[in-house]
C-alpha cells in the first residue's frame, strides 16, 4: 500500500479539476493585482493634470467592466482545462459570449452619461437639456445592448427588428414636429449661430436676449421685459440678426433728428463726446470700440441722423442714459430736437 501513495497523491494533483481551479484562481487574483496597481498609478497621474479630470470618470466606468473581463477569460481558460463534454462546452462558450456583451453595456452605460456632464460643462446647448440627452444615451445603449444580449445566448432578432421599425415609424409620424424641434436644436448647437446672452432680432422685429438655447425650443428675453418661446425649427429657418457677433459686442442704433438751420459739426462733435462719455462711464459699456454719428437725410426742415453705441451687456441701459444726456447736452448747447 504504501508504495502507491506517491502516484495516488501525484495523480490526485494533477487532476484536470484540481490543476484548472488553481489556475483559474491564480488568473484572477495576479489579473486583479495588476488592475488595482494599473489603477492607483493612473489615477495619481491623473490627479497631477486638472485637463485629465474626466480620467476618473473613465476608469471609474472601466473598473466593473474590466473585472468581468478578468473573470470571463479565467472561466475560458478553466473551461478549456476541463475534460467538458462538448454539450457543456458550447453552453460554457454562449454564457461567456453573454458575459463580454453584459461587461460592455455596464461601461458604456457608466461612461456616456459622465462624458455628457463632462461635455455639459463646456457646452450651454449640452447643459440646458443635459437630463434629456443622458436618457436618450441610456435608452439607446441598453436597447442596443439588450439586443446583441439576445442574439449571443441565441434569440432570433430579426421579428423584433421588424416590430421595432414598424414603431419606429409610426412614432416619428406622430411626433414629426416635435422631432423636427429636435434635429434644429441640434444643428443650431452645432452650427453655433447664436449662443446665450446674444443680442438677437427676429425677422418679426422683436428683438432681446437669448437666454436658453434648448432642444425643443429657445427663450429671448424680450427689451425691456418678457419672453419669447420661438420653436427651434423656425428659429433654425428665420432671417436672425446675431448683434454680438463678431466679437460680442452689441450695437445700439439710435435714430432722430435736429434742426437743419444748426451747426451740424458742432451737433456731430456734441453727440460723440456724450457717446463717448456714456459708453465709458456706464456699466457694460464697450471700451474698445468708437461710437459713431452719420447724417441720413433731410425731412423738410430737419436733419436725420443716426448714433452707434456699443455695449457688452444691458444695451437698455446705455440707451437709456445716453438719450438722457443727450436731451440735457443738447439744452446747454442750444441744440434744437426736431
Amino acid at each position: 500500500m504504501t508504495s502507491l501513495e506517491p502516484p495516488l497523491i501525484a495523480g490526485v494533483l494533477l487532476s484536470p479539476w484540481i490543476l484548472s481551479s488553481v489556475t483559474f484562481v491564480s488568473w484572477v487574483v495576479l489579473l486583479s493585482l495588476i488592475k488595482r496597481v494599473v489603477f492607483v498609478w493612473i489615477r495619481r497621474r491623473v490627479a497631477a493634470r486638472p485637463e485629465l479630470i474626466w480620467g476618473n470618470a473613465f476608469l471609474d466606468a472601466l473598473s466593473p467592466a474590466l473585472l468581468i473581463f478578468i473573470w470571463t477569460s479565467g472561466i475560458a481558460i478553466l473551461a478549456r482545462m476541463m475534460p467538458l463534454t462538448r454539450r457543456w462546452g458550447v453552453e460554457v462558450t454562449v454564457g461567456l459570449d453573454a458575459a463580454v456583451v453584459i461587461a460592455l453595456i455596464i461601461f458604456f452605460d457608466r461612461w456616456a452619461p459622465a462624458l455628457m456632464e463632462w461635455l455639459a460643462g463646456r457646452s450651454p446647448a449640452v447643459k440646458a437639456e443635459y437630463s434629456l440627452i443622458r436618457g436618450i444615451t441610456r435608452t439607446v445603449i441598453i436597447a442596443l445592448g439588450a439586443l446583441m444580449l439576445l442574439d449571443t445566448i441565441g434569440i432570433s432578432i430579426t421579428p423584433l427588428l421588424a416590430s421595432l421599425g414598424v414603431g419606429s415609424v409610426a412614432v416619428a409620424l406622430a411626433l414629426q414636429d416635435t422631432l423636427a424641434n429636435l434635429f434644429a436644436g441640434i444643428y443650431i448647437a452645432a452650427d453655433k449661430p447664436i449662443a446665450p446672452g446674444d443680442f438677437v432680432r427676429l425677422e418679426t422685429g422683436q428683438e432681446g436676449y437669448m437666454v436658453r438655447l434648448g432642444w425643443r425650443s429657445s427663450h429671448i428675453r424680450m427689451v425691456p421685459e418678457g419672453a419669447v418661446v420661438v420653436p427651434n425649427q423656425k428659429l433654425a429657418t428665420s432671417v436672425l440678426t446675431n448683434f454680438s457677433l463678431p466679437n460680442g459686442e452689441i450695437v445700439n442704433s439710435i435714430d432722430f433728428g435736429v434742426a437743419a438751420n444748426g451747426d451740424l459739426e458742432r451737433v456731430e462733435t456734441v453727440t460723440l463726446e456724450v457717446a463717448r462719455e456714456v459708453t465709458r462711464t456706464i456699466e457694460g459699456g464697450a471700451l474698445q470700440s468708437e461710437p459713431s454719428v452719420r447724417f441720413q437725410g433731410f425731412a423738410g426742415p430737419n436733419v436725420k441722423l443716426t448714433v452707434a453705441l456699443w455695449s457688452r451687456t444691458d444695451a437698455a441701459a446705455i440707451r437709456h442714459e445716453f438719450i438722457k444726456r443727450l436731451r440735457s447736452r443738447y439744452e446747454r448747447e442750444g441744440i434744437i430736437l426736431a
